[in-house]
């Protein structure tokens, strides 16, 4: 793959949460075509696909996010619910009256 290639493959890979390619998978670019391969998910056999360029360039926008979309939503901990209710559990421990009660006296 040629510097300008790959240029433009670090390029695009810096606005993703994770490309859609690694550029790893590009095994050729010569002009008109490009070679790549995929894992077939179905068969988890490995694909080795000639496309066009523009077929290329457009299956890898399709990939690209619209401006301020946002990638993850807040599962999980993260989500507003469980941070509240872990943050909660979280302070009783930190400040509870009885501090004796946090830290265990190994020599007792």
């Amino acid at each position: 793959m040629g510097t300008k290639s790959r240029g433009a493959a670090k390029y695009i890979g810096g606005y993703l949460a994770r490309p859609a390619v690694a550029e790893c998978r590009i095994e050729s670019y010569d002009g008109p075509r490009m070679h790549f391969w995929y894992e077939d998910h179905k068969s988890r056999k490995r694909v080795d696909a000639k496309w066009p360029v523009y077929r290329f360039i457009f299956g890898l926008l399709q990939h690209i996010p619209p401006k301020h979309f946002r990638m993850v939503g807040r599962y999980g901990l993260y989500s507003r619910k469980a941070y509240k209710k872990a943050s909660c559990h979280i302070e009783s421990l930190c400040f509870c009256a009885d501090s004796s009660t946090f830290f265990v006296n190994k020599t007792s």
